[in-house]
């Protein structure tokens, strides 16, 4: 006996692939966030003190859909200090840090 599965399944399996894939090669496509925070912090002129990945509390991004958000403090070249949120969201462009100072 032979059985066959119906058309409506495969379907629908290949959509849930095809999801699954795109999100894998857009996560998999971009640099680790902690690359592209340490890129942003060289190419705004600072040195990371600490940096504290935040799940839950994210400060000012706490709107859903935000994939990385730290609480940060740094030292500019010239010194001084200052702390706050950076937000690296990963389009298929590439990615959009946003940083909010307290």
């Amino acid at each position: 006996m032979e059985t066959s599965l119906a058309p409506g399944f495969l379907i629908v399996a290949s959509v849930i692939g095809t999801l699954i894939w795109l999100l894998i090669y857009r996560l998999k496509k971009h640099v680790p966030d902690k690359i592209q925070m340490a890129n942003w912090a060289k190419e705004s002129g600072f040195i990371i003190l600490s940096a504290q990945r935040r799940l839950f509390l994210k400060g000012p991004f706490w709107q859903q859909g935000v994939l990385f958000v730290y609480r940060i403090k740094v030292r500019d070249y010239e010194g001084h200090e200052k702390a706050g949120w950076l937000r690296i969201e990963v389009f298929f462009f590439g990615p959009n840090p946003d940083v909010k100072w307290d």
